[in-house]
């Protein structure tokens, strides 16, 4: 698997054709799946899901290959599970990692985000800027206000429209307030 195949793989671009996955874990245990139609590794796990249906989770660890590739050698943070502006502004409230506000955002975006290719590019796209959006603002020195003003008007307020289940206003509101960002502190 070359970096273009392996990037398509992590962003969940379905495979139609049948592809061999050897993951192997922290411990040096190699497993070998064959049959896989798509993977998906925006959360915590791989999913694997085969071309019968059939669904294997697998737990990223520091240390994980897939193919003998380290996922964070292509920019996934296994710390963060990928949720950058969540983390930081849940992080800056001295919320754990598994609050509501992340599993809500998590979900949504494997269950929600990643079921279009508009999806798949928007979640793309925001894991290329948000760590450097991030960057950015943690070098201020009101960087737990501005992650207060964030958390106030983009966290709870995506969280209020997926609960109502307008997950495309969600989606919408993220993707603004994201490229906002990206405006006042990349450009």
């Amino acid at each position: 698997m070359n970096k273009e195949e392996f990037l398509k793989a992590i962003y969940s671009t379905p495979l139609y054709s049948e592809m061999k996955l050897n993951v192997m874990d922290s411990n040096g245990n190699n497993n070998l799946i064959e049959n896989v139609a798509k993977i998906n590794m925006y959360s915590h796990e791989l999913e694997v899901i085969l071309l019968d249906g059939t669904k294997k989770k697998h737990k990223l660890l520091k240390g994980f290959r897939v193919n003998g590739i380290d996922p964070e050698d292509y920019g996934y943070n296994l710390s963060t599970g990928g949720c950058y502006l969540t983390t930081a502004c849940t992080k800056a409230r001295g919320l754990e990692d598994d609050c509501y506000e992340l599993s809500v955002l998590r979900d949504y975006r494997d269950n929600y985000l990643i079921e279009s290719q508009n999806g798949v590019n928007d979640v793309h796209r925001y894991y290329e800027l948000a760590p450097k959006i991030l960057k950015k603002i943690e070098s201020h020195e009101n960087s737990d206000i501005i992650y207060e003003g964030l958390y106030n008007d983009l966290i709870i307020p995506c969280i209020n429209l997926i609960e109502d289940n307008k997950h495309y206003e969600a989606h919408q509101l993220y993707k603004e307030i994201t490229l906002g960002l990206e405006d006042k502190y990349l450009m």
